[in-house]
């Protein structure tokens, strides 16, 4: 299990993720700016700072969890009206449950 990288002990539980929004007003490989978007409707871009263990399979005896669709460190898309935003640390992080997770970036940046 991995833990909340601002060392204030955070833990998330089942199929919960810990994850801090990236800046967005930064230069794309062409070359243009991205003006940060703060509508609750938009997709935001986070990273993942900490990852709970997974759901159990309740389907399954023997306690079988099903496996997150991202770890520690992926870069992830999320709808900005999911999950809850909570100020821990000094800064703002988003809980969100694995199925808020639209998709996890594959590419990585140079």
């Amino acid at each position: 299990m991995s833990e909340c990288s601002c060392d204030c002990g955070l833990q998330p539980v089942s199929d919960k993720l810990i994850i801090r929004k990236l800046d967005e007003d930064e230069k794309t490989e062409g070359g243009l700016f991205m003006p940060e978007d703060t509508t609750e409707k938009s997709v935001i871009r986070g990273k993942v700072i900490a990852a709970g263990p997974g759901q159990i399979n309740q389907f399954i005896s023997g306690a079988e969890r099903l496996p997150m669709p991202a770890k520690t460190g992926d870069i992830v898309l999320f709808a900005g009206y999911q999950g809850q935003k909570i100020d821990y640390c000094g800064e703002e992080l988003h809980v969100l449950s694995a199925n808020d997770i639209l998709c996890v970036e594959t590419k990585k940046e140079n």
